[in-house]
């Protein structure tokens, strides 16, 4: 197949200030590109001026374009690379599905990447290119784009290069972000059994806090029942007492009443004593004043 030289673009001049092939940088919008115009577009015998070209197949277009111009291989692996670059940019497309939209741009697109289907280039998804270079594109365009002395070759071998760093130092962040992620997950998981187990120890010092609460409860009562008892206890003691000091009263009336008597029975004896000195007072002159008998001289018994 052949493929008309596309016109000059700045693109073709490298680090030109209005080269739309720039590094690419973090959340890059597509751009809307513009219609080919007719003259542009019946001169390359690629489309009619109904077909509007996407800024992401038109900013791949130009600069592949150039360092393929010189080779039928090159200019086959064009229509492929634009195509795969823009699966790349829109994830999820299927290299199929994106032939029909290209083809009115490269009438013999489907001829030129029949070959290119097979089992050596399979479908170019969004899950498994990189960028605009697709990995089963990439050991193709890398050795055609060093071998080409196009003025291109340095930005797009930059671009390549800085996809490349960026694609490593994606995977170096997102190691380090997995390593990060076990680390906190370890982290949480032993936060969680610190947390269960102190939730436990916790529920163990509740429980054994409980038991001695109501430990103290009931000895709490206890001491007051005691402290009743020993109240009534002692009531009992002073009614007792009471009745000890009665019982003392009543034996010192018994013993003030015992002295009485014996003072009496002393008296009694001693009334006695002088009665019995007076009747024996009496007797006596009694004897004295009775005359004496006379005493006869004849013997008793005859």
């Amino acid at each position: 197949m052949t493929l008309p030289t596309p016109p000059p673009s700045p693109v073709l001049s490298p680090g030109s200030p209005s080269s739309p092939i720039q590094a690419p940088q973090a959340e890059t919008v597509p751009s809307t590109a513009p219609s080919i115009p007719d003259s542009d577009a019946q001169r390359r015998g690629e489309c009619s001026s109904a077909v509007v070209v996407s800024g992401d197949i038109a900013e791949l277009l130009q600069p592949l374009a150039e360092y393929c111009k010189d080779g039928a291989a090159e200019r086959e692996l064009l229509p492929l690379a634009m195509v795969a670059g823009y699966a790349a940019r829109n994830g999820g497309v299927s290299l199929e599905a994106l032939l029909d939209q290209a083809n009115p741009m490269f009438p013999n697109l489907s001829t030129s990447c029949s070959s290119a289907s097979s089992s050596s280039v399979p479908a170019i998804t969004g899950s498994h290119v990189q960028s605009g270079i697709t990995s089963p594109l990439r050991p193709l365009l890398l050795p055609r784009i060093k071998d080409t002395p196009s003025p291109s070759r340095r930005i797009l071998l930059d671009r390549v290069s800085h996809l490349q760093a960026s694609i490593s130092s994606l995977e170096t962040q997102h190691s380090a972000l997995l390593s990060s992620h076990t680390k906190l997950r370890s982290a949480h998981e032993s936060n969680l059994s610190s947390r269960k187990r102190a939730i436990a120890q916790l529920h163990v010092s509740q429980t054994e806090s409980d038991t001695r609460r109501r430990e103290a409860d009931d000895l709490r009562l206890e001491r007051l029942t005691l402290q009743d008892e020993l109240g009534r206890a002692g009531e009992e003691v002073e009614g007792l007492r009471e009745k000890v000091r009665g019982m003392k009263r009543d034996i010192d009336g018994c013993r003030r009443r015992e002295e009485s008597a014996r003072e009496m029975a002393r008296g009694l004896m001693d009334e006695n004593g002088r009665l019995r000195e007076m009747i024996l007072e009496a007797m006596e002159r009694d004897d004295r004043d009775r005359p004496k008998p006379k005493v006869s001289r004849e013997p008793k018994g005859r």
